[in-house]
């Protein structure tokens, strides 16, 4: 079932064999996005998104803490962390794998994409 709903997926971004690699990951460069990578532990689905970016000053931390906050009811668990490597930012979310669709995952990644949209945004 999960492997249906990485087709499903794939063929939303215009992917037409989209599939998991034996290690049950994925990872996508999209162009004006960033790296995506999707893996499947169990029964959970982790969807990352990394995109080098400025994010070392304060204002723009402040905003990716504010994103991850339960007061802001951010629609998708988010986690995130920046690498020491050339200013990498990733943020990530995770999914049940046995309800999620490939309309979900797209709809993580459009998440993931939005915040880190919000929080490289000049102060």
């Amino acid at each position: 079932m999960i492997q249906d709903t990485i087709q499903e997926f794939g063929q939303q971004l215009g992917i037409a064999d989209l599939r998991l690699s034996a290690n049950d990951d994925v990872v996508l460069e999209i162009d004006g996005i960033g790296a995506s990578s999707i893996r499947v532990l169990g029964d959970t689905l982790f969807l990352s998104l990394a995109r080098e970016s400025p994010i070392a000053n304060e204002p723009s931390a402040a905003r990716l803490l504010a994103c991850a906050h339960y007061r802001n009811c951010p629609r998708f668990p988010l986690e995130f962390r920046r690498t020491g490597f050339g200013h990498t930012t990733v943020v990530a979310t995770r999914l049940a794998t046995e309800t999620t669709r490939g309309t979900d995952v797209l709809e993580a990644l459009d998440f993931l994409t939005n915040t880190m949209d919000r929080v490289s945004r000049p102060a």
